[in-house]
């Protein structure tokens, strides 16, 4: 057989397979069964066949073709669907003889209305037609038969096929556009409209036949998540009424009115009708206009809501008319409401809250407000080290650019590339993997941690709970763009009034506390919640300034927690501190500042006498002020190189400056050595700072100390005598009885462990005034009794030689 024959020959094979296939599978394509309008209207669908109460059969929608078939027979009352709808006879398998103008007969929506009303499409302007991106399986059937063209298999024809064929895209730079990173399908972003048929009048069909809608709309895509895929796509919607109802059906539509430019992020991000939504509540999509019958609807993107039953609404339309009037333009229309009776979504459902808070991001400000941003500027370390603020510059003499402390990141970016510390700049990629910004899906908080170092300490290193982190919580579910990305304010400090925008009282999260709590708040809103909900702070003690000075290591003595210092913060509220210590060649610096704790407790918030030693507690910074006239928050203990601390509350006394104190201390071996756990400290010899800080907060007043049993009168013990006794002793009080202070004496002839107390009738506790090592001496302390009440009252010494119990009298 010569080989052109044999060509001719297989071609012919081949052509001949092709066409029994199709004709095998095309009795169960949609194009043959009409499964799709039947399954739309019909009433156990949830259809509009449930207010009319007509079969489809009486409608003739199920007859959908032109005027005569591709061989210009024009069709008669016993239609069944055949290839000659849209093929010429014996010509099935020649393209050449296909006329798009056979599709259009049926699927007016996809081109012939688009086309009439000169919308374009970047491939139909390129002279493809349907057959060119639509296969067999789809016109013919492959063999299933499906309720809907939008089943999952019906349609397999993707934007891939053509646009990703060998892995790369044609487009090598697409990527940076698409920061969704697949999420959203292709025609999200390049439909120029979907359309739909506004408001077909229902008593026109049943009575004649005569599809009559007020007006065909565009200019808007309607936006979703595709049942099929998950991916967000578009909708339209086909709505009617009939006899005072109305009815819509929301559903997925690939729109033929494809551009090659896709759409800029702030065509979805926060446009007017997110802003609409977010101010209101409601999306009103079309609104009618009585006074010259008029519509006016949504142009551009309309996020569909995940509350869009109660808060969608348009308004439904019915015509005043003859159902026999011929179709077309009319103003013989009238209003019937905003809200439908009935409704349906299919293949698709509305996006997510979540995703309704990211399109509210303003995205076209997103980056000139990273710019200023704390997480682009690091202003926070350099107001806080700078010599102008006072801070530890003055003593260092050492630029931060010279530290390195500025590059505050992970080892790696966000996709996994490891970080350059000499060329670093802040960027998106820090946090959000290349082509996600926008997907949270995507983000980890092990990026907020490669900065956020306390709190994965808090989380991962000593696995504190957290009422929200334990429940799911991110990071960006309490903190909003705002708070991330920036403001456009450039603040020098996220300590600054109005830079962290999250709050506990945030509308949807403790805005409206149950009535329970206000009993269990007798301060009326003036503590931060975290006053009383924040389990602990923490503090890195005390980092050691020479190791990062001449090889960038940090190196702290230890973690510190199980306490919350108490201040004054920039808002007026009393709020949990925190502090970082550091030494530097035999000096020593202090800096305080507001902390915000992630370690709350729902259940064990605090009561009374966890911060009120007027209260029966036994808080021991304050006992250590009212015996002391001295807080002395960290004793370090030479004997075996360790630290102790106060635990529980330690508030902040209006003469800290004075009287606040702790061990400083340095490290003794290389300052190359790796950091990490280490004896190698010893102390400096000083309890008090040479330069101190105390940022965006202030110490409790004298009036706050009172109310939490501080001896305000700030005379604590003294020491009266050098001489050694020779024997221990408790004086009686002087004077007595006495309103409301009276001095208090005792005598030691050797140094040991000094308890003072002083407790009432029935042997509860009122006031520890001593409880410390003491030297051998005699001392004296001023018992204020101003917060008790009148009667007798007993104190009492204890050492581990002796024992004396003495009564004093309160007269006021």
């Amino acid at each position: 057989m010569r080989p052109m024959k044999l060509v001719l020959t297989l071609l012919a094979v081949g052509l001949m397979t092709s066409y029994i296939y199709a004709q095998a599978n095309f009795s169960t394509s949609l194009h043959a069964t009409r499964k799709g309008k039947v399954t739309w209207y019909s009433k156990d669908n949830g259809g509009f066949e449930g207010f009319t109460n007509i079969p489809i059969s009486d409608l003739g929608c199920q007859g959908c073709h032109g005027a005569h078939d591709a061989d210009g027979n024009a069709y008669t009352g016993d239609y069944a669907p055949s290839c000659v709808d849209c093929h010429s006879t014996n010509s099935s398998f020649n393209v050449d003889s296909l006329q798009v103008s056979q599709c259009y007969t049926c699927h007016g929506r996809q081109a012939a209305t688009a086309i009439a009303m000169g919308i374009p499409d970047v491939h139909r302007d390129a002279g493809m037609k349907c057959w060119d991106c639509h296969n067999a399986d789809e016109m013919h059937g492959n063999g299933t038969e499906y309720n809907s063209m939008l089943e999952e298999g019906a349609m397999t024809t993707k934007c891939e096929d053509c646009h990703y064929t060998d892995g790369p895209a044609p487009f090598p730079d697409h990527s940076k556009y698409d920061p969704h990173k697949g999420k959203l399908d292709c025609t999200t972003c390049h439909a120029r409209t979907v359309l739909t048929c506004y408001n077909c009048h229902f008593e026109s069909i049943e009575e004649h036949h005569i599809k009559r809608a007020y007006k065909k709309i565009t200019d808007f895509v309607l936006l979703a998540n595709r049942a099929k895929d998950g991916k967000v796509y578009p909708m339209t919607f086909s709505s009617m009424t009939y006899k005072g109802k109305s009815f819509v059906a929301f559903g997925p539509f690939t729109p033929h009115t494809i551009k090659k430019e896709g759409r800029k992020c702030n065509e979805c991000h926060n446009n007017s009708t997110v802003q609409e939504y977010k101010a209101t509540g409601k999306i009103v999509f079309a609104k009618w206009n009585n006074a010259d019958s008029t519509l006016s609807w949504k142009h551009g993107v309309v996020p569909m809501p995940p509350d869009y039953q109660t808060n969608f609404k348009m308004d439904f339309l019915t015509y005043n008319g003859n159902t026999s009037d011929p179709a077309g333009p009319s103003k013989n229309w009238s209003k019937i409401g905003d809200t439908w009776n009935g409704h349906q979504m299919f293949y698709a459902s509305p996006l997510t809250e979540q995703q309704m808070e990211a399109l509210e991001t303003d995205v076209q400000d997103i980056s000139d407000n990273f710019k200023t941003s704390l997480h682009a500027t690091r202003q926070g370390k350099a107001t806080w080290y700078s010599k102008d603020n006072g801070g530890f510059e003055n003593i260092s003499n050492i630029p931060i650019s010279d530290l390195g402390c500025q590059g505050c990141h992970g080892s790696t970016d966000a996709d996994g590339n490891p970080i350059d510390a000499a060329t670093y700049k802040p960027s998106c990629a820090d946090c959000h993997p290349s082509n996600s910004s926008f997907n949270p899906d995507s983000l980890s908080v092990d990026q907020c941690y490669s900065c956020h170092g306390r709190q994965k300490t808090e989380a991962k290193l000593l696995k504190i709970s957290d009422v929200h982190r334990d429940a799911g919580f991110k990071c960006w579910d309490c903190h909003k763009s705002e708070d991330i990305h920036g403001d456009g304010s450039a603040p020098n400090s996220m300590l600054e009034p109005g830079v962290i925008s999250a709050s506990c009282s945030d509308e949807g999260c403790h805005a409206n506390l149950p009535s329970s709590h206000s009993s269990n708040d007798p301060h009326n809103g003036k503590l931060d919640c975290t006053a009383c909900h924040a389990q602990t702070v923490l503090s890195c003690y005390n980092c050691h300034f020479e190791s990062m000075e001449e090889h960038h290591i940090k190196r702290a003595y230890k973690k510190l927690t199980g306490f919350v210092i108490l201040a004054n913060r920039a808002d007026g509220k009393i709020g949990p501190l925190s502090f970082q210590t550091l030494t530097y060649k035999g000096k020593a610096f202090a800096a305080f500042g507001p902390f915000t704790s992630h370690t709350i407790t729902k259940d064990g918030a605090r009561k009374c006498t966890d911060c009120h030693e007027n209260f029966g507690g036994h808080i021991a910074a304050i006992e250590d002020y009212n015996s002391t006239g001295k807080i002395h928050f960290a004793t370090w203990n030479e004997s075996d190189s360790t630290l102790s601390w106060m635990q529980g509350i330690v508030p902040m006394p209006v003469d800290y400056q004075r009287s606040f104190k702790m061990d400083f201390i340095t490290y003794n071996g290389s300052t190359s050595d790796p950091a990490g756990a280490s004896k190698n400290w010893s102390k400096i010899g000083k309890d008090t700072w040479d330069l101190h800080q105390m940022n965006y907060a202030t110490p409790l007043t004298k009036e706050q100390m009172a109310k939490l049993g501080f001896d305000t009168t700030l005379v604590g013990v003294k020491k009266i005598s050098d001489l050694t006794p020779k024997k221990f002793s408790l004086y009686q009080n002087y004077p007595n009885p006495f309103n409301p202070t009276t001095l208090i004496s005792y005598a030691l002839p050797k140094t040991t462990d000094v308890k003072l107390i002083v407790f009432d009738v029935l042997g509860n506790v009122v006031r520890t005034l001593v409880n410390r090592k003491q030297n051998a001496g005699v001392y004296s302390v001023r018992f204020n009794a101003g917060n008790l009440a009148s009667g007798v009252y007993f104190y009492q010494i204890k050492t581990s030689e002796f024992t004396a119990t003495k009564k004093l009298v309160l007269m006021k």
